[in-house]
């Protein structure tokens, strides 16, 4: 990124930074770039062909054989009370 666009977005964003903190966005800014455009040049193609799988159970229903009001010992007229979870 160039310093003007650079400092177009600071202006746009109301944004004030002093001279080195500018330079140090910049220079880390062309980091970040560079490591991206080694990432976009990475070829997958081929490599990788076999489905991933989800490590965790299918969220199916399944039947509850009890009494739910057993799990909450607390009751207020008809409903059941829980406790908070902050």
């Amino acid at each position: 990124m160039d310093k003007e666009t650079f400092l177009h977005i600071l202006k746009i964003a109301r944004l004030r930074l002093k001279e080195d903190e500018i330079n140090d966005f910049l220079r880390q800014f062309d980091e970040i770039f560079s490591l991206m455009e080694r990432v976009k040049s990475i070829s997958f193609s081929g490599e990788y062909e076999e489905e991933l799988m989800n490590p965790l159970r299918k969220d199916e229903p399944q039947p509850f054989d009890g009494d739910i009001t057993l799990v909450f010992p607390k009751k207020r007229d008809r409903y059941l009370e829980v406790p908070k979870n902050l």
